[in-house]
């Protein structure tokens, strides 16, 4: 495991955890850690809808998301997720709300992203649904790519 006395290496020790689990949900959740612990550090946010605002306006954070989108595999693994959106917001009382890849800004990505956390977390997400795995198993390339190519260009200070 990768030293984890700074942010960096947290990030980078929870990417490890998720390149060795075998269940898609497992590794999706040890991917969104890695990119919450991120996200958190460099906008300074506790609060996830105040740290993605934050984290919309930094412009190293957009140069890099640029970067990807230049990038055919990211590109693909984008276009494998559009294919199953939108993706509705499964708590009680909120059915009515989706999220859909409008487009590929950085800000559509991250609420696509955000709204399978939040259904896997908190809504009517099981492993025995195959469209819930189906939805997950496309998040992960492009959460994976994204927290490693943040991390790598922009690592957090401790």
């Amino acid at each position: 495991m990768t030293d984890a006395s700074t942010t960096a290496g947290i990030i980078r020790n929870w990417q490890e955890k998720a390149e060795i689990e075998t269940d898609v949900f497992n590794v999706f959740i040890c991917y969104w850690i890695s990119f919450n612990c991120y996200y958190s550090k460099v906008t300074k946010e506790n609060v996830d809808s105040k740290a993605f605002l934050e984290l919309y306006k930094m412009q190293k954070v957009t140069e890099i998301y640029a970067k990807l989108l230049n990038n055919d595999e990211f590109k693909a693994a984008l276009m494998e997720l559009k294919r199953h959106v939108p993706i509705k917001d499964m708590r009680m009382g909120y059915t009515d709300k989706e999220k859909d890849l409008k487009d590929f800004e950085l800000r559509s990505v991250i609420e696509v992203l955000y709204q399978a956390r939040c259904n896997l977390f908190h809504g009517d997400k099981s492993g025995d649904s195959a469209r819930d795995k189906i939805i997950i198993q496309a998040c992960i390339p492009v959460l994976k790519s994204m927290i490693s190519e943040f991390n790598n260009l922009n690592p957090p200070e401790m």
